[in-house]
């Protein structure tokens, strides 16, 4: 839930920093920048629930990896 919390942070200050384009729009910029940091402290605690869900065999499992594959790449 916190992870999805920092991506929509993430997102909605991404547009509003594109949408804003000036200096004036400086501390949505700051936030991005904060908001981005926290998606990256989160990545040991998300590593441990990935690897606990590839343990399973799922039909979806190589979707995922797909998925992530894609994610990394973009």
């Amino acid at each position: 839930m916190t992870l999805l919390f920092c991506l929509i942070l993430v997102f909605a200050t991404g547009v509003g920093a594109v949408a804003t384009g000036s200096a004036r729009g400086r501390w949505i910029v700051i936030a991005h920048g904060i908001a981005a940091i926290a998606v990256i402290l989160l990545i040991p605690w998300k590593s441990i629930v990935v690897r606990r869900g590839l343990r399973r065999a799922r039909a979806s499992r190589w979707a995922s990896l797909l998925l992530a594959l894609l994610v990394v790449l973009a």
